[in-house]
């Protein structure tokens, strides 16, 4: 009864896919973050896979789904644990070759999710790797390993508990597929998925296009040589002529003259080592570029870890002028708090404070005895990690009892 539902959800859903209604829910594992559940993690396969190197098998046809289960996901969240799991879980010099394509898509998956929004990923042998938000598609990749990058987010043991990979590879447990199936993708939603910009194969072929440029630089190179010999070529028969001449009136001239040959000998001394130099830049531009690549994966990662500590200060802070506050002007207050790689406040200054010492103290105390933050992905080697926040109390209001604030 279960399959032919499945078969009946795919010959609806994913009708243009000629896999999909041999398809069957072959895994299924509930993703959590601070004991908070995320997404549903589900792989459909045509066969069980016993083992994560079966997940990883490129022969057979796949597809990831991120079924959503909080009632609303912050961008910024969702963006950080999949790009931290994508870094974490593969290895470096895979990654390398996929740096372009990964940015791509975090750009495109940085969306506010609600239950029941789920995120596709598709891969056919032979075929380029499809990304579908809510049914829609916003993305194809063309370039071949793409799917197991993503692959690995789930099934590496980095980040992975054991209970999660576990569950990949067990039997679907029963009640977690009843919840998994309780969660109904809104027809709303469907609209929203279809407005979505999406990426063209077109631009992953340009920027494939403009990578393999960029490392042709021998051509070039070699015109430099030519000019050199040709140059050697040119002083040669000149200095021969001149030689020739004196012979006629003295013998002892020409001994003197042979000296002469010692400049031949320079010019070919040092292209040589022209061409060493030349030869050298491609390898040392090809390791610099793989290391700056990743890095700025990481300085992404960060970025996008200091944006979602910055919107969960601003949402647990519950800062309200003291009751002694008659008045509060309208003016920002900037306050700067750092955290430690385990997630607790450190320190809390104030940048910018137009209200006295008053407010100071509250604000102070208040972001100070702050809990339940993000922590810092552990990738990250900072000791401390500092974000600028900014608060405004305009739309407070005093009553005879306590600051109102909207």
């Amino acid at each position: 009864m279960f399959k032919k539902l499945l078969i009946l959800i795919f010959s609806i859903g994913y009708a243009h896919l000629t896999w999909a209604k041999q398809s069957d829910l072959q895994a299924l594992a509930r993703f959590e973050k601070l004991s908070t559940p995320i997404y549903y993690a589900a792989i459909y396969m045509d066969t069980k896979a016993n083992s994560t190197p079966e997940l990883l098998d490129n022969t057979k046809a796949r597809m990831m789904e991120y079924r959503f289960i909080d009632d609303i996901l912050s961008s910024r969240t969702f963006s950080r644990i999949f790009l931290e799991r994508i870094v974490a879980n593969n290895d470096r010099e895979f990654l390398s070759h996929h740096i372009a394509d990964i940015r791509q898509l975090v750009e495109l998956i940085r969306q506010e999710y609600k239950k029941g929004d789920r995120i596709q990923v598709v891969y056919e042998p032979s075929k380029p790797v499809i990304i579908m938000i809510n049914n829609a598609v916003v993305a194809e990749f063309q370039q071949q390993g793409f799917f197991n990058v993503l692959m690995n987010s789930w099934v590496g043991n980095t980040l992975n508990s054991e209970t999660f990979i576990k569950q990949l590879i067990a039997e679907p447990n029963k009640d977690a597929l009843k919840k998994f199936n309780r969660l109904e993708l809104d027809s709303r939603r469907s609209r929203w998925a279809k407005s979505l910009p999406t990426l063209k194969p077109d631009t992953n072929e340009k920027q494939i296009a403009q990578s393999d440029t960029t490392e042709k630089p021998k051509p070039v190179k070699r015109e430099v040589t030519k000019k050199t010999s040709s140059n050697t070529k040119k002083e040669q028969p000149k200095k021969k002529q001149v030689a020739s001449k004196p012979v006629n009136k003295t013998v002892n001239k020409p001994v003197k003259k042979p000296v002469k040959k010692d400049p031949p000998k320079q010019i070919a001394k040092t292209t040589p080592q022209v061409k060493k130099q030349v030869t050298a830049k491609p390898k040392e531009n090809k390791g610099s570029a793989r290391t700056e690549a990743m890095n700025s994966l990481l300085r992404e990662l960060q970025n996008e870890y200091l944006e979602e500590l910055k919107d969960s200060i601003v949402k647990k802070a519950n800062i309200r002028p003291p009751l002694k506050m008659r008045r509060i002007g309208r003016e920002d207050l900037v306050a700067s708090v750092s955290l430690n790689k385990n997630g607790d406040v450190r320190s809390v200054t104030l940048d910018d404070n137009p209200h006295g010492d008053r407010m100071a103290k509250v604000v102070i105390d208040e972001l100070s005895n702050l809990s339940d933050l993000p922590k810092p992905p552990p990738l990250l080697e900072e000791a401390r990690f500092t974000v600028s926040v900014t608060f405004n109390f305009g739309k407070c209001k005093r009553t005879p009892s306590a600051w109102l604030c909207f």
